[in-house]
């Protein structure tokens, strides 16, 4: 009987700190982290990552292994997959799988892929039930119970497009004329330039009422699939200069309150497309200041949001100097309405003093926002008209630092910085404010499981936190059969509840940099670990509320924290 799969909804840690000026827990009362195990290897650890079922996996010149983050012990050794690079492990989200790229045992093939349960060390299926060579990535399609996977066909070097069963690895289609257009692709280590590319980071493929999907990888623009058969019903005729990727900082694609509308962020515009032929509804979209990067539908119009950016765009004579200079193009930051039905903008101007602003947060029929570094205020906007109302008219962190993210927490507004958290209740008054001093550049190396990216949970945050679901609704599958799965998905709602923040912590003779957990809703302090003045390499599993410290070259220390 097939599985149904957990899509992955892992709570975005933000790296800030804090101590005692408000209801906090002074520094040295804090209970400490405890050491739950210690795993040793012979050889020398090269990388770890972190998978969603909360299973390390630990690669050496001996193969893979597998810790059972309960105890530590070896729960599976991979020997074929001896020194694999880093991003030939690509953990499938949501679920307890990963995909291996290792050397072919089969003749003919240079490279075959796994997929491997990350639990027992299985091996669910492999390329050869797929038809492919070598993976260039994957997204996992909820409604089916499948992943689309993008390889190469064997012998050929061309991209072929799979949809198979996420289980047994069945195909349900096999399309390897889809990308005409080479289909955008991304380092699959998001801390890369270069190295082995994917297909993850561009838009993934948003589920439709009528059972399809709609793709947009390539310059060919927006396209719906037929999910049973892998077919273009249609592609859109919108003409697009840019793949709207969310690791480019696009906001996702959204889909209108009864599903028949898709709005699609491109360029520095945002355009309608109606859903069951691909007609553009717009006669043309709202020229916007910059590229959208977060979006939000609303009964009373779509809410849009760009930022500052600069990008190079060739060379150009300085007529003064007569020399050769960089031609850059800055883009500006913005937040307006657009009227679904026209796509012009719904207030009479945006607002645009947003320089270094946090996303904005939706509280009933509001959108509120801090500001940036010209005014450092909380606004509220009016969403049908843009009316303004001040929150706070000055944040006031500590360190020199602004707020760099914003999002609800029981009715009330958190904002937080590297250093500071602070919550403010709807009046603007403010509720706790907490603030630690920053440990020395460079002391806490932060290893995230995507080899980089962000979230000590997982994947997206490399995308910028603009692209993050600060709310995490989660509206997603239980499984029926994956009792680790489910017992994952059951701690994320209270692991939302929490933050964790670099620090110089203080524990009796004890000194140095370290991490400290906190309650968002109290802003208490909860927890702390020192983790001594090398530089030490961790991963934090927020949900299983585990650290995983590297000690040195042969050595991983597991605490609960």
């Amino acid at each position: 009987m097939k599985k149904q799969i957990l899509w992955k909804v892992l709570a975005a840690i933000l790296l800030v700190s804090t101590p005692n000026l408000f209801p906090v827990f002074a520094a040295d009362a804090l209970p400490s982290a405890t050491e739950a195990w210690t795993a040793t290897f012979t050889q020398d650890i090269e990388w770890q990552r972190l998978t969603d079922a909360g299973f390390l996996i630990v690669c050496t010149d001996s193969g893979l292994y597998g810790l059972n983050p309960e105890t530590g012990a070896t729960a599976w050794h991979m020997e074929e997959a001896k020194s694999i690079p880093q991003d030939y492990l690509e953990i499938v989200e949501g679920t307890p799988y990963a995909i291996v790229t290792k050397k072919a045992e089969t003749k003919g093939s240079k490279l075959e892929i796994v997929m491997l349960d990350v639990t027992t060390g299985q091996a669910q299926w492999t390329s050869k039930e797929l038809g492919i060579a070598n993976s260039q990535g994957q997204f996992l399609y909820l409604p089916a119970g499948a992943i689309i996977i993008c390889g190469e066909k064997p012998n050929s070097g061309k991209t072929v497009t799979v949809m198979a069963d996420l289980i047994t690895g069945i195909p349900i289609w096999t399309n390897d004329t889809l990308f005409k257009k080479d289909v955008l692709m991304f380092p699959i280590r998001t801390d890369k330039t270069s190295g082995r590319k994917g297909i993850v980071g561009n838009q993934p493929p948003v589920a439709l009422p009528d059972g399809n999907f709609l793709e947009f990888w390539s310059k060919a623009g927006p396209r719906k699939i037929d999910a049973k058969t892998g077919n273009v019903i249609w592609t859109s005729p919108l003409k697009v200069k840019d793949v709207p990727g969310l690791r480019r900082d696009y906001a996702p694609i959204c889909l209108s309150a009864d599903g028949q509308i898709a709005y699609v962020p491109h360029e520095g515009t945002v355009d309608a497309i109606q859903l069951s032929d691909g007609k553009v509804l717009w006669k043309e979209g709202p020229d916007l200041r910059s590229k959208v990067v977060q979006m939000a539908v609303t009964p009373q119009g779509l809410v849009v949001s760009g930022v500052f950016s600069q990008k190079t765009t060739g060379m150009k004579l300085n007529p003064l100097t007569k020399q050769m200079e960089n031609n850059v193009a800055t883009t500006k930051p913005y937040l307006t309405v657009i009227d679904p039905l026209t796509g012009k903008p719904k207030w009479k101007k945006p607002f645009k003093d947003l320089l270094g602003a946090t996303p904005f947060v939706i509280r009933n029929d509001q959108v509120v926002i801090f500001t940036g570094i010209a005014h450092r205020s909380l606004k509220a906007f009016n969403i049908s008209d843009g009316t303004e109302t001040e929150l706070v008219e000055k944040v006031k962190f500590k360190g020199n630092e602004n707020p760099n993210s914003l999002e609800l927490v029981g009715g009330n507004f958190v904002l937080a910085s590297d250093q500071n958290l602070m919550m403010v209740d709807t009046t603007g008054k403010t509720v706790y404010h907490n603030y630690h001093d920053a440990p020395g550049s460079g002391l806490l190396k932060f290893i995230s499981e995507n080899a980089a990216p962000s979230v000590s949970g997982g994947g997206f945050n490399s995308l910028g936190f603009w692209n993050v679901d600060l709310n995490r609704e989660t509206k997603l599958q239980r499984t029926l059969s994956n009792p680790i799965m489910s017992r994952r998905i059951q701690a994320l709602e209270q692991a939302k509840n929490f933050i964790t923040m670099r620090a110089n912590l203080e524990d009796g003779a004890e000194k140095g940099p370290g991490l400290v957990k906190i309650d968002k809703t109290s802003g208490n302090d909860v927890k702390s670990i020192i983790l001594g003045k090398k530089k030490p390499e961790y991963l934090h599993d927020d949900i299983g509320e585990r650290l995983y410290f590297r000690k040195d070259s042969h050595t991983i220390v597991c605490f609960t924290f």
